[in-house]
């Protein structure tokens, strides 16, 4: 399994799409809690091997436009004294704690943070 680099910002074209900016930080926390929400009870195993990912659409930039936010829960990895232990499900709010980690470090940009069981993607893809 390819190892990411812990919290990294979404600034240049990759397989997901163009990157982008959301200028409103509240468009982007709630596209964020609207993506966990309906990711309710995501099973938690390490070493499960498994991705959730959802494109919401339209979500406004905060400059008069619109873009695309990607979110993604990837688990695949086991780690002792992970911050949420094998055989777990995984709760709207641990969901949203983990993206706004992302967002603490990219902001407007997005980007993924590695957590020791999975990776947490919260990305501005332009539209």
């Amino acid at each position: 399994m390819e190892k990411r680099k812990k919290d990294t910002c979404h600034t240049r074209k990759d397989s997901i799409g163009d990157y982008c900016w959301f200028f409103n930080d509240d468009e982007f926390k709630s596209a964020m809690r609207q993506y966990c929400e309906s990711r309710f009870g995501i099973p938690v195993i390490g070493g499960f091997d498994k991705s959730y990912p959802a494109y919401l659409p339209n979500i406004p930039d905060g400059k008069g436009g619109h873009q695309t936010f990607w979110g993604n829960i990837r688990v695949d990895r086991a780690a002792p004294g992970a911050s949420i232990t094998d055989g777990k499900l995984l709760a709207p709010q641990q969901c949203y704690n983990g993206m706004i980690k992302v967002f603490e470090t990219c902001k407007g940009y997005g980007g993924w943070w590695n957590d020791g069981w999975g990776t947490f993607f919260a990305e501005c893809i332009r539209q």
